[in-house]
């Protein structure tokens, strides 16, 4: 299967638009789907992903690259890939882990509480460093 077939199967699997996993995977949705047809509409010639978007969309689907390329056309040559130290937290992973099987719906009011979240958290510290200020 063609890598941009990969791409779309695990799209469509995990039930999302364009959109929703350009967002999820920090790409846009037009090079999503670019990878998915596999050829660029303006020039008409095939396109591949780097090792990084590989690496990107990999690790958002919680696989890794070889897991991700397999069973694809896509080989890599020349390239040794070694395992990487985790940049979050256990703790971390886990919210990852409870809102990546959450719904759409679900993830959307997990982001709006986050939004708010921070936004207090920001509004809150405004205020301490505004008090300190007065009482020295």
């Amino acid at each position: 299967m063609k890598i941009g077939q990969k791409i779309n199967l695990i799209r469509i699997r995990r039930h999302m638009t364009l959109r929703e996993f350009g967002t999820m995977v920090d790409l846009s949705h037009a090079y999503i789907r670019k990878l998915e047809i596999g050829i660029d509409p303006v020039t008409k010639k095939e396109i591949y992903p780097t090792i990084e978007v590989i690496q990107k969309i990999a690790r958002c689907c919680d696989m890794t690259i070889a897991e991700f390329l397999q069973d694809t056309d896509f080989q890599i040559q020349g390239l040794v890939i070694q395992p990487t130290k985790p940049t979050i937290t256990p703790q971390e992973q886990e919210l990852l882990s409870y809102f990546r099987s959450c719904d759409i719906g679900e993830q959307g009011k997990i982001l709006g509480y986050a939004e708010f979240a921070a936004k207090s958290n920001k509004y809150n510290d405004n205020v301490d460093k505004g008090v300190e200020k007065n009482v020295r």
